[in-house]
């Protein structure tokens, strides 16, 4: 074979060998129950203050929710242990990023006050009066239907479902809902809002499914000895 066919050849078979393995990184990347890259927020777990694993079996709108510990990651030296009930507080609010789409399409998967859901129609603002709040209309994994104020209802939630979860924390500063708290004695805590950063709004929270992948990802973030 000659040198210029030789080479072309050659470099033919390495390109294609590199296409494969970003293609097969694309296939195995872990990803959340909408589909979604999984990638854990660096600021975030590094501000963080308390991490956990927690079993969180229900996230309530609008209100504090009562979890469950399973494991702390850090620090190492802490009155929590597993079997701990504590408060934490924003859970409702952690979300995954926008994705730019204006309002909430049909099909987005949301957290109503009775659960997750996915959307079946919003209204639109020439559909309602100036002062009449809009509704989000939508269906329930058992078929049934209901609507609810588009203040209660959060899109691209974090929170998909009872199960186990990594939850970056700190004490909570103070008590964003008046609403009655699930245990009166139960310690306090709210998730660590991600520090400004690029693809995630002023206000973000995030919470993450306790995967293996995810939990690779967390040990790899070297976090300040405490």
């Amino acid at each position: 074979m000659r040198p210029p066919l030789f080479r072309l050849v050659l470099c033919g078979t390495l390109f294609g060998l590199w296409v494969s393995y970003l293609a097969y990184l694309v296939a195995t990347r872990p990803v959340t129950a909408e589909g979604t890259p999984l990638v854990l927020s660096r600021p975030q777990i590094l501000v963080s203050e308390i991490d956990v694993v927690a079993r969180v079996d229900k996230v309530k709108v609008n209100a504090p929710n009562e979890v469950t510990i399973v494991k702390v990651l850090y620090p190492k030296e802490t009155a929590l242990k597993e079997g701990d009930k504590i408060v934490v507080f924003h859970l409702d609010n952690c979300q995954g990023p926008s994705r730019g789409e204006g309002g909430t399409p049909r099909g987005t998967l949301v957290l109503t006050p009775d659960g997750i859901a996915r959307v079946a129609k919003a209204d639109k603002p020439a559909e309602k009066e100036a002062d009449e709040p809009r509704k989000v209309h939508v269906t329930f994994p058992d078929g049934k239907s209901a609507s609810f104020p588009e203040d209660e209802v959060r899109p691209h939630p974090d929170w998909v479902g009872d199960g186990e979860y990594l939850l970056p924390l700190r004490p909570a500063s103070e008590v964003p809902h008046p609403a009655p708290q699930p245990d009166a004695k139960a310690a306090r805590y709210e998730v660590v809002r991600i520090p400004d950063s690029p693809g995630f709004g002023r206000f973000s929270w995030r919470i993450y499914p306790a995967t293996a992948e995810a939990l690779a990802q967390y040990e790899k973030i070297r976090k300040a000895s405490k």
